[in-house]
């Protein structure tokens, strides 16, 4: 599963590119496993917002509402349709994404291959978010993976063309985008030994 990615970009680039309001100030991290803080866009209103958060939103993981554990990655049919509130539009964000890794090679010798876009340099991973106790966080849907990442799972990525109809579809289209397999044609990958596992700190 996609438990790191990279969003090494500027407010100024995230608004352009995903024609969004940026806070004053905010503080991200560079490189994220879970527990990091990233970046998403959100709806406020009529309008786009991008917001700073923790990864790792409190979400349950099963059919009752409650315990809820905090979920950095899941499946849209986690959700709907036992907990369709959850996945409202006003739930929903864009988690700013530059690429992401996925673990290669044999168990204990795991290194990490990374994949992304040329253009644009940023795109955008299904997610959803809540606030609990004061903290922010988010969490993002999985699909199967697919060329040139064929693994078990990888983000959900949403098209440009798809932005509005995420952050504001209804249930029909947000379970589409949120669930839609397909090959990435524009997607590189590029392997590097760099151990999978290391600098895991939140």
């Amino acid at each position: 599963m996609p438990s790191l990615y990279r969003c090494r970009t500027s407010l100024g680039e995230v608004a352009a590119l995903f024609a969004a309001t940026p806070p004053p100030r905010a503080d991200w991290s560079a490189e994220l496993w879970p527990g990091r803080t990233g970046l998403v866009v959100r709806r406020d209103g009529e309008e786009r917002r991008i917001d700073a958060m923790r990864w790792g939103a409190d979400l349950p993981a099963g059919a009752a509402d409650f315990p809820r554990h905090r979920r950095s990655e899941l499946w849209f049919r986690e959700l709907w349709p036992a907990h369709a509130h959850l996945l409202a539009p006003e739930a929903r964000c864009l988690i700013v994404v530059e690429e992401f890794a996925l673990p290669d090679g044999p168990a204990g010798a795991r290194t990490r291959t990374w994949y992304g876009f040329d253009n644009p340099p940023l795109f955008a991973w299904a997610g959803v978010w809540r606030a609990s106790a004061g903290v922010a966080g988010y969490a993002g849907f999985l699909v199967a993976g697919d060329a040139p990442a064929p693994a078990a799972a990888m983000p959900a990525i949403v098209l440009p063309e798809g932005y509005d109809a995420w952050l504001g579809g209804d249930m029909r289209i947000a379970g589409r985008i949120a669930r839609q397999q397909r090959a990435h044609d524009a997607m590189y990958r590029e392997p590097t030994d760099a151990p999978w596992g290391a600098d895991r700190t939140p």
